[in-house]
């Protein structure tokens, strides 16, 4: 992930800068679709589309792809693949939502 431009702590820099930035209050909760089976459909389309949206962009910044439509056919391989493992294991989801109380 990080090598793709995205960062699997950024609920927690969010928290941080928060907190540094003078907000009161400030409260980080997570959502997990972890135990929810009623969700599974959901978060198989939900982590699908968010690699089909972030991924390709990030490839070119790293270069691991020239353009986005050679970023997008290999994403395009990438989302299949998840979305035919999903056939037999569940894609777990995790939300992070932080907020605080501006103090003015």
């Amino acid at each position: 992930m990080l090598k793709l431009g995205m960062w699997p702590f950024a609920p927690q820099l969010v928290y941080d800068e928060i907190s540094a930035g003078g907000f009161a209050d400030v409260v980080r909760e997570t959502y997990t679709t972890l135990g929810k089976d009623h969700l599974r459909a959901t978060a198989q389309k939900w982590v699908a589309a968010l690699m089909r949206a972030l991924m390709p962009a990030s490839m070119v910044v790293t270069g691991e792809a020239r353009d986005e439509d050679e970023a997008r056919g290999v994403v395009e391989g990438l989302a299949g693949e998840f979305e035919a493992h999903c056939q037999s294991a569940r894609a777990l989801v995790n939300l992070g939502v932080t907020v605080g109380r501006r103090v003015d």
